[in-house]
């Protein structure tokens, strides 16, 4: 019996001694998890307060609408010029292949001396 109880109080020592080795290493663990929490709940706070308000961002939205609209009426004038020139440039074109003076000259001296004209 007396080895019995030497072995259960040999027993437990160890299992308290391992008990409270557990337990240091979960105190310094719990230390760094609050060290942790702490600057992560600081980090936040600094973010918040760089970060854009409600306000500012409407009116960078209000600002973006406007030089959207702006650009799409460029695009439109834009287009109605180049759509001007083009019709511009093609009745030039035809002016000036139906209106070639020399071509007319030639025609009517032709015309004379064929007698087709006076």
């Amino acid at each position: 019996m007396n080895t019995l109880s030497t072995e259960l109080s040999t027993f437990l020592g160890v299992f308290l001694l391992l008990v409270c080795a557990f337990a240091v290493v979960c105190a310094i663990h719990l230390r760094r998890l609050t060290n942790y929490c702490r600057d992560s709940v600081n980090y936040v706070l600094s973010q918040n307060k760089n970060a854009v308000s409600l306000r500012r961002m409407a009116a960078v939205e209000a600002t973006m609408t406007d030089l959207t609209d702006s650009y799409d009426g460029l695009l439109a004038s834009h287009k109605k010029l180049r759509s001007r020139i083009g019709m511009r440039a093609t009745r030039e074109k035809a002016e000036n292949s139906l209106d070639s003076g020399d071509d007319k000259v030639k025609l009517r001296l032709a015309a004379k001396q064929s007698g087709l004209l006076r």
